[in-house]
């Protein structure tokens, strides 16, 4: 049930919430049932031929499992961590920013500024892309991708949502928003092709294919939520070029083994860690951007690993 919201300036939030919900699950089911008679077609057409597609994602089931595995375990000690922090920050702040017509505007860039920021966060500092590699570690990008969850996401959230409390932002209502801005379930398929202008603002399908690629060209791209407006502000926006993205991550992880999927990453991360010669090196190896940071000599790996590109949260290893 919605939280009763009149205090903070405006009542019908609860109705828009209501309509909102509603709307996006009617939404939710067109462009699922389009993806899913897609794959079905791709399926029949192929079917006896070398190139034959798989009616099923391969990474489909590990998908479930990862989204299930997280809300049994820490989505809701994250979430009340997270809100707790952040509401002792609005507690504390003089300023309290109330929700109008007026203000609309500035919660939904305050939503899209915390998913612009924590998600940038798990990509460019190792210790938390070694979670988030979890999302990107499929090699198919489809809408069960989606579903792909982590465990720890919401330590990067916990470190920034605060900030915006502390400027008078509710939580409540920034998170809110940034669920509005970040509903990205259809922007995770590669079967829509670009969507001409709104390719240019938009998180399209093409701009978060982006995102997932490992290609040079498009890695450490297209961070936003709902719309690309701070990937462009700060120098993060790539466009596609016609390449074929290709999807997966640097360390080639073909398994469907649950916890493999979990710590694959963390397996690169700990065995630099323990080989790094000082506590300054182990630190950048912790706090240090994926693929620059120390990395011991590849005979030590416990597992197979694919060199990484120059740059850093690289992705990428098999596409669909």
């Amino acid at each position: 049930m919605m939280p009763d919201t009149s205090s903070l300036g405006l009542p019908e939030l609860q109705n828009f919430w209501q309509l909102w919900i509603a709307g996006m699950g009617s939404f939710y089911m067109v462009v699922i049932s389009i993806e899913v008679g897609l794959r079905f077609s791709e399926w029949h057409a192929t079917r006896g031929t070398p190139d034959a597609r798989p009616l099923f994602p391969e990474n489909g089931i590990v998908n479930f499992l990862t989204r299930t595995g997280y809300d049994l375990t820490l989505a809701l000690p994250g979430t009340i961590a997270m809100f707790g922090l952040s509401m002792v920050a609005y507690n504390f702040s003089g300023w309290k920013i109330p929700l109008n017509w007026w203000t609309v505007p500035l919660y939904f860039l305050a939503g899209e500024f915390i998913h612009y920021f924590y998600h940038r966060l798990m990509h460019e500092v190792r210790l938390f892309w070694a979670d988030h590699s979890v999302h990107h570690s499929a090699t198919e990008f489809d809408y069960t991708t989606s579903l792909r969850f982590h465990l720890f996401e919401w330590i990067p959230k916990m470190i920034v949502m605060p900030v915006l409390a502390l400027l008078g932002f509710h939580p409540l209502l920034t998170a809110l928003f940034g669920i509005f801005v970040a509903f990205q379930l259809f922007c995770h398929t590669a079967r829509f092709g670009t969507w001409g202008s709104w390719d240019k603002l938009g998180m399209s399908p093409t701009n978060h294919g982006i995102h997932h690629s490992r290609n040079p060209v498009y890695m450490d791209r297209n961070y936003g939520g709902g719309t690309v407006i701070f990937d462009r502000l700060f120098g993060t926006y790539a466009s596609y070029d016609g390449e074929r993205m290709v999807y997966g991550i640097t360390h080639e992880l073909k398994s469907t083994n649950l916890i493999t999927v979990y710590f694959n990453e963390y397996t690169y991360l700990w065995r630099d860690y323990f080989a790094a010669p000082d506590w300054k090196t182990k630190l950048l190896v912790l706090f240090g951007r994926p693929g620059e940071t120390f990395e011991a000599p590849e005979q030590t790996a416990s597992v197979a690993s694919t060199p990484l590109p120059v740059q850093g949260a690289a992705y990428g290893v098999a596409a669909e």
